[in-house]
């Protein structure tokens, strides 16, 4: 009993609500360090796209709306077990079990708030890219995620759009 109390405590597993683009409670348990670290992964390898497992997918598209998919790494830890990592398309990760099972997610899903600020370096890649590329007199003032789409607001008083993928939709 002593060492599952270790293991719990070590783990760090705390559990997170927030709102997704239609704004019900996304809950779900934000993964400690230690579960999703590399140091601890053996034997892993990236699935097929024909390969992944149906309930996972079936599990992210109701539960995680609006994320996509990029790749799935079966592996196993130091003990034997077998887990599935999903990296999603905003760069953030899902564990599962090896029966596709969900265990828990970082915390990337928390951007998905509706009015809490993101910070810069939080959005994606994409976005950050356009940004730069388009807008390189200015800096972004403020940024949001609401109803599916990136909110930004530079500091030039211009506002610009994007989907849940970072696609440039236009001005808001």
């Amino acid at each position: 009993m002593k060492h599952i109390f270790l293991l719990l405590l070590t783990i760090s597993i705390i559990s997170c609500g927030d709102d997704d683009e239609y704004g019900t409670p996304l809950e779900y348990t934000i993964c400690g360090n230690e579960l999703l670290s590399e140091a601890n992964r053996i034997d892993q390898s990236e699935l097929l796209v024909s390969d992944w497992p149906s309930t996972l997918r079936s599990y992210v598209t109701t539960e995680f709306t609006g994320f996509g998919i990029s790749t799935i790494h079966s592996y196993k830890d130091v003990e034997g077990s077998e887990f599935l990592l999903a990296t999603m398309d905003n760069q953030g990760v899902l564990l599962f079990d090896g029966s596709s099972i969900f265990i828990c997610g970082d915390e990337s899903f928390s951007l998905v708030t509706g009015d809490e600020d993101i910070k810069y370096e939080d959005l994606p890649q994409n976005i950050r890219d356009y940004i730069e590329t388009n807008y390189p007199n200015t800096t972004v003032y403020e940024a949001e995620f609401e109803e599916g789409k990136y909110e930004i607001e530079l500091k030039d008083g211009t506002e610009i759009c994007f989907d849940q993928n970072g696609n440039f939709l236009g001005e808001c």
